[in-house]
């Protein structure tokens, strides 16, 4: 949903990514737009850091390191 399937290098966040209709009224609340770009820019961090590409980040140590900064990585 971030990572742009063509474009190597380029991520998508906030209002940006692509969803269906149905979904697409729902990203347009603010904590939503919030939460989006801040798991982009752990994405782009953790590729940073490691080297790597960001297509290369493993899922799970994203969602780890988002909770571990007491970031929100579900709604409720």
């Amino acid at each position: 949903m971030f990572i742009a399937k063509d474009i190597e290098g380029f991520l998508a966040g906030e209002k940006n990514i692509s969803v269906s209709r149905g979904v697409g009224g729902a990203i347009r609340l603010q904590p939503v737009a919030m939460y989006t770009g801040q798991a982009v820019g752990a994405i782009a961090g953790l590729a940073i850091q490691k080297g790597v590409v960001a297509s290369k980040i493993n899922s799970t140590e994203l969602q780890l390191l988002l909770s571990q900064q007491n970031l929100r990585i579900t709604m409720e």
